[in-house]
């Protein structure tokens, strides 16, 4: 599990080898590689 941080909110990521993974947090959503 990653933590992200990205314009003051958080996201947790699981990682899934090397995949672009997409996190959606409160309606928005975050690329994260």
């Amino acid at each position: 599990l990653t933590v992200y941080q990205k314009n003051g909110s958080f996201a947790y990521q699981k990682t899934t080898g090397n995949s672009v993974n997409e996190i959606q947090i409160g309606g928005q959503q975050l690329w994260q590689n």
